[in-house]
């Protein structure tokens, strides 16, 4: 059940109040996007500490924000308090199990200052798992137990044993998008809910593999083909498409590319071109880079941002030298920016490579809905960064969780 999550790729970023609807009439594609800024600067701010109270024995297991403001902690058991059958480790007695940890979850609505209980349905899950999608839509995942699914932000929680790739409210919480599923072009309607929508044939050789929404609202579609990206692009909801190229790549060096992905900025100012270099396995985008799992290390993508109609290669000028820059996760920062978290810290790449300067290790950054950045460690309980932007001046929040045992 948790993999279904894995396919939301940057939509909460892609996508804000401020961006065009799917519904609302495109403006013109060429000159939609002015050129990027000056080089960014990151301010570190104010740092927030809160310490929840729990009984003994617990552990920080995750911190996860849904927006600058509203944010989960998953606090569970140091050690399970019993193992159910299931499809698990094979213990002593050579049947499989599942662990059950004592679960407990708090929220905060201010930014992390406090932090108050929420009151799960069980007090004992399965493997627990927390996945926040939005401010107000969480999931607690419990293994063969199902999945918890909030909307309300807590108050009241759904069980789910389904197989349902988009639970409602998660649908209804993402914002209107258009992608690629099954080489079929799709939109996602705001409130929820897709439909086949008329795709790019005879702009693109071959069915588009992944699509976003442009600036305006224009339609962009992406295949791969010849050993290189073709693109076209709709201004009037797929009733017609042109052709656009995307030129090479000059830091694939002359390799094919893979795994094209598009996206969005929050704002919609800013659309996105990806892909890996070949030979490369996909690390995380967007909410794929889930900061509760541990992500494998990978060669960065490389990226185009768009220019007017114009798919311009990113080539990060200062990028450090040596080795690789090993990439857990990414994710559109606005202002012509990408945050690109991995071994290296977290970095705004653009045409230059600014390194951000976290006194504290982050390996993943993830977008936050309505705008917004949030980066973390691998492994909590480690701090956390909020960031806010005002053009290319990002101002970050260190965000503090510990632990106290309370008495009684």
């Amino acid at each position: 059940m948790r993999g279904f999550l894995l396919v939301l790729v940057a939509l909460l970023a892609g996508c804000g109040p401020d961006a065009a609807s799917p519904g609302a009439p495109p403006s013109t594609v060429a000159g939609a996007r002015a050129t990027p800024g000056p080089t960014p600067t990151n301010v570190l701010g104010e740092v927030r500490r809160a310490t929840l109270s729990v009984p003994a024995g617990m552990r920080l297991a995750s911190v996860q924000f849904g927006d600058a403001a509203h944010g989960y902690a998953l606090v569970l058991s140091a050690t399970p308090v019993r193992a159910v059958p299931g499809k698990g480790e094979v213990d002593g007695t050579g049947r499989a199990s599942i662990d059950v940890f004592r679960t407990l979850l708090f929220a905060t609505a201010d930014g992390g200052r406090r932090w108050t209980p929420v009151r799960l349905p069980r007090p004992d899950l399965a493997e627990p798992w927390l996945q926040v999608i939005g401010p107000d839509v969480l999931l607690v995942d419990a293994s063969t137990e199902g999945r918890y699914i909030s909307g309300d932000g807590g108050r009241t929680f759904r069980r789910d044993t389904t197989d349902e790739p988009m639970p409602a409210e998660i649908d209804r919480a993402l914002p209107g998008y258009l992608y690629a599923s099954d080489y079929r072009l799709m939109e996602h309607a705001w409130g929820g809910g897709s439909r086949a929508v008329p795709g790019p044939d005879g702009a693109l050789p071959v069915p588009p593999e992944t699509a976003t929404l442009g600036p305006g609202g224009a339609w962009w579609a992406f295949s791969l083909n010849a050993g290189g990206i073709q693109a076209a692009v709709s201004a009037d909801r797929g009733a017609t498409w042109r052709a656009r190229p995307v030129p090479a790549h000059p830091a694939l060096e002359g390799h094919a590319p893979e795994r094209p992905m598009a996206f969005a900025s929050a704002d919609g100012a800013d659309a996105w071109l990806l892909a890996f270099p070949p030979d490369r396995l996909l690390a995380g985008s967007g909410r794929v880079a889930a900061p509760t799992r541990r992500a494998k290390a990978v060669a960065p993508p490389v990226a185009w941002l768009l220019r007017g109609d114009r798919w311009v290669p990113q080539m990060a000028a200062g990028k450090p030298s040596g080795p690789p820059v090993a990439a857990y996760s990414w994710a559109p920062a606005g202002g012509g920016l990408l945050a690109l978290a991995g071994a290296h810290g977290l970095a705004l790449v653009g045409d230059a490579w600014t390194p951000v300067p976290f006194p504290t290790a982050v390996g993943w950054v993830l977008p936050l809905a309505g705008g917004g950045l949030v980066a973390g460690p691998l492994d909590p309980p480690g701090p956390l960064y909020v960031g806010g932007r005002n053009g290319r001046r990002f101002t970050w929040v260190r965000v503090e969780v510990t632990l106290s045992v309370h008495r009684g």
